[in-house]
């Protein structure tokens, strides 16, 4: 499964969540775009026609209902929502400022659940064992694990990363046996750390725009 800017078209054999709020950014600046209202991304997600892949959805939009909204989805042809951009990287006064609006892990996976509801299927983004919980007792069983926020490391370092993630599929394999965990990745992430090589149910890779 990819994830990019790319416009969702019937000659794509992958599956694929079209964000376009990622325009133009790179591998490390992705992960900033919850925090750069840089277009309206529901409703550019919403005109695009989805042709059975996946929309990228800001569950803190107040914009609107969300039951309207997950029905144009399904009119535009699109199967299932993921919930990115997302909250799950906040820290800290941050994070403690966003949930008020409310921008949390808790409310993007009672969104994921409302759309479920409402016939699409739901990709969860989780960074902990604690959003994986969050994302689980929500109904939300297929997930999609980030790596976080990846700064200065050496190979002791890379390993210690990709043991990490493995240890937190395996918990949120152990928790429950029906949840599926893909594992967010890029040609950056696969280079330098080598998340390719990590056990888990696929792979969720940011594509960044050709220059």
């Amino acid at each position: 499964m990819t994830i990019g800017t790319i416009r969702p078209a019937p000659y794509l054999k992958t599956e694929h969540i079209y964000c376009p709020s990622l325009f133009g950014l790179s591998t490390r600046l992705a992960d900033a775009a919850f925090l750069l209202p840089r277009m309206d991304q529901n409703r550019t997600v919403m005109q695009a026609k989805g042709y059975g892949h996946w929309a990228a959805a800001i569950a803190a939009d107040p914009f609107g209902s969300n039951d309207a909204y997950f029905r144009a989805l399904k009119e535009a042809g699109y199967k299932g929502v993921v919930n990115w951009p997302s909250s799950i990287l906040l820290e800290g006064p941050t994070q403690q400022q966003m949930s008020t609006i409310p921008a949390s892990p808790a409310t993007e996976y009672a969104y994921l659940a409302k759309a479920k509801e409402n016939g699409l299927m739901a990709l969860g983004f989780v960074l902990t064992p604690d959003h994986a919980k969050l994302a689980l007792s929500a109904g939300v069983k297929d997930l999609v694990l980030h790596p976080g926020i990846l700064l200065e490391f050496d190979a002791a370092g890379t390993d210690m990363i990709r043991r990490a993630l493995a240890s937190i599929i395996d918990r949120i394999r152990r928790n429950d046996s029906q949840a599926s965990v893909r594992l967010y990745t890029s040609l950056w992430h696969d280079d330098v750390i080598g998340l390719g090589s990590v056990d888990c149910d696929g792979f969720v890779r940011f594509e960044e725009d050709a220059r």
